[in-house]
């Protein structure tokens, strides 16, 4: 599996490809077209290339958003709170100084101040992080009251002399945690259904560039076939012309040697009947072979997409066979090259290695169903190290992060979850079940199909070849 970067580089090349084509309007004023020139045309003119594009890119979306859960999240949260409570009536307050506890009747009075920030990540084997730091200032009056007779016990002591309410008030409290998340039963490994369904749409991004691939071999394919088959059936009409012509010399030649009489004229009329029959039927078959022409022309245009105006602008195709026809004929092993392209096919199609990915894709999304209906069963462990400082303003303070700090703390929890009923996860199953069964149906049938095909290509290549030699033995008589 790959990230989306071959698609694009394709699709330049198509789009170069087409970029440098003529366009129809461009056919030259003879009419003489060559193959690369029919082949740019019509991959610049097929809307099926276009379609395979979008569904290219469409697909590539689809991987990035099934991508989306496994992008690292970063959180940044600043909060201020100013906590303003009831009052006590006067003269609870004014007693407040004399009990044992200041703060008793004081009514509630906080700056909370609080900076938050949090880097997470779920990872494709099912395991999540997240580490988090934050740190806050709180001023609190009922707090700063209580506190107010121990300055005066630290130097009454001798503990810390010059002590100041203002060296601890007000505080500032800070926290670095680190949880990590490991899931045993459902959400574990690579199976999960997140990290399945992210397999799965790269599988279908794979198979739309493959299908990309094919369908601009297809148009390769179907006008190269419909530039011989233009250029074969102008060869045969120029051969059968040939044939016509030779025979009608034939004709007038032995005429005029049965004009002159005697023992010549008895030995030429037999001859002379065949040769008028066989020039009948030459005529039939220049026809024949011009309405064949006109065909392949036609089928040429459709082809390579341009409309029946230009279509009729096309009156030659100037390249040459690149193979010599008898060669071809004396070493044609119809066996072997059905073995030989089927091998070639079953490797090199694209629409079987489309099918194929789609395959994958199946089983791998399937594979996330079932793990999906498992029970969840996870493991969390959480450290954790908080620190305190005080004194100063009311503004956040970061020395809490070394000053005060607590060993460092551990958490760990084990937690377990079924769903007794859990038919959603179940028809998934049954649903991603069935997705494979039809991607593998589809797959066996492009692979049938594909040894039809070869055969048909094999028995088309070899009646092609006979029919012209036999037109080209026909106008060499």
């Amino acid at each position: 599996m790959s990230k989306p970067n071959g698609s694009k580089a394709f699709a330049l090349f198509v789009w170069a490809l087409a970029s440098l084509s003529v366009s129809a309007a461009d056919i030259p004023s003879g009419g003489a077209v060559t193959l690369e020139q029919v082949v740019r045309i019509a991959i610049k003119n097929a809307p099926s290339i276009m379609i395979a594009g979008i569904q290219v890119d469409l697909a590539g979306a689809d991987q990035s958003e099934a991508a989306d859960p496994f992008g690292a999240v970063f959180k940044v949260g600043l909060a201020r709170e100013n906590v303003r409570g009831y009052e006590y009536p006067t003269e609870l307050k004014q007693l407040s100084p004399l009990l044992p506890v200041p703060s008793t009747f004081l009514a509630d009075s906080q700056n909370n101040k609080q900076l938050t920030s949090g880097l997470s990540k779920l990872f494709r084997s099912g395991i999540f992080t997240e580490f988090s730091i934050s740190t806050a200032s709180s001023s609190n009056a009922k707090t700063n009251a209580d506190f107010l007779p121990i300055p005066i016990a630290l130097n009454a002591t001798g503990l810390k002399p010059g002590a100041l309410a203002s060296n601890y008030m007000p505080v500032h409290p800070s926290s670095i945690q680190l949880t990590m998340n490991f899931p045993l039963m459902k959400f574990s490994g690579e199976n999960n259904i997140a990290a399945a369904n992210e397999r799965q749409k790269i599988y279908q991004r794979e198979a739309a560039e493959m299908t990309l691939k094919h369908s601009v071999a297809v148009i390769i394919q179907n006008v190269v076939n419909a530039y011989w088959n233009f250029k074969a059936a102008i060869a045969k009409l120029n051969f059968t012309q040939e044939s016509a012509t030779q025979v009608e010399r034939w004709l007038q030649k032995i005429e005029k040697e049965s004009a002159a009489g005697g023992a010549v004229r008895s030995r030429t009329e037999e001859s002379l009947s065949h040769l008028r029959g066989f020039s009948r039927q030459l005529v039939g078959d220049v026809s024949k072979a011009q309405e064949a022409v006109s065909s392949a022309r036609n089928v040429l245009a459709q082809a390579i997409g341009i409309p029946s105006d230009d279509a009729r602008r096309i009156a030659q195709a100037t390249d040459d066979y690149p193979l010599d026809w008898s060669g071809v004929l004396a070493s044609f092993n119809a066996d072997g090259l059905r073995s030989r392209w089927g091998m070639m096919a079953e490797q090199n199609r694209f629409d079987m290695k489309a099918k194929k990915l789609e395959v994958d894709g199946a089983d791998a999304i399937s594979l996330g169903a079932q793990n999906d209906v498992k029970p969840k069963l996870d493991l969390a462990i959480i450290l954790k190290r908080q620190g305190l400082s005080g004194g100063g303003t009311n503004q956040l303070d970061t020395n809490s992060f070394t000053t005060g700090t607590s060993p460092l703390g551990a958490a760990v929890l084990l937690s377990f979850e079924y769903k007794l009923d859990n038919d959603k996860a179940k028809a998934q199953v049954v649903r991603t079940r069935y997705l494979k069964m039809q991607k593998e149906i589809e797959f066996n049938d492009v692979k049938r199909g594909l040894a039809l095909g070869v055969d048909t290509a094999v028995n088309s290549v070899y009646n092609s070849l006979i029919g012209l030699q036999s037109a080209q033995q026909q106008s060499n008589l």
